[in-house]
């Protein structure tokens, strides 16, 4: 391998570490795409020589799913850690940072806090805070949560936005739910009538 050729090659490896330290969790079709990495064999081969470096874990799902390893987040400085149980949510939501045109504010799991009734300060972890055209949105991927859970959620989504509103006059940011299946999405579109939240909407995925 060439100078040229080893540079651009650790130029990428950082790329992608610092992809994957940001999404937590990415499989190889979506690291295809988000980091621009040509056709699949190209791809793959990639992978695989970056992870036998040892700068990713892989686990075997329809395709290979990519976290970093030890030695990943300590040349990127990272302490985010991942469970195995957490990675169909994360490649749910990887599919939707894509379908948005990869928004360059996407934060993942940032909480949120406001002043409600009484002086009380509440406090929301959305999966994503991000902003599309120009508008603040907090997304929700609902692939297992009880629904009673995801009602708490959508009604202090609604007290926020009723709040956001009263205060500044303005539109509040806006909320978007997306769940895996038709039964799911009913229900939720149902708690969000019954709550009237302001911008709340459920979308299948």
């Amino acid at each position: 391998m060439t100078i040229h050729h080893a540079k651009k090659f650790r130029d990428r490896t950082m790329t992608i570490l610092c992809k994957l330290d940001e999404l937590a969790v990415a499989d190889g079709r979506q690291l295809q795409e988000i980091c621009a990495l040509g056709g699949t064999r190209n791809t793959n081969r990639i992978l695989a020589r970056i992870e036998s470096d040892g700068y990713l874990r892989s686990f075997r799902r329809q395709q290979k799913v990519y976290v970093l390893s030890k030695k990943g987040r300590e040349v990127i400085g990272s302490d985010r850690k991942v469970s195995s149980g957490y990675l169909e949510h994360a490649l749910i939501r990887n599919d939707i940072y894509l379908a948005l045109g990869m928004p360059t504010d996407w934060r993942i799991e940032a909480p949120v806090t406001y002043t409600g009734k009484y002086n009380r300060k509440y406090r929301i972890i959305p999966d994503v805070i991000t902003t599309v055209k120009s508008r603040l949105m907090f997304i929700e991927v609902d692939r297992a949560q009880r629904i009673q859970e995801n009602r708490k959620k959508i009604e202090l989504y609604a007290d926020l936005q009723a709040r956001y509103y009263r205060k500044t006059m303005k539109s509040p940011p806006a909320v978007r739910f997306y769940t895996v299946s038709d039964v799911r999405a009913e229900k939720l579109r149902r708690i969000v009538r019954e709550v009237n939240a302001m911008d709340v909407e459920v979308l299948k995925i």
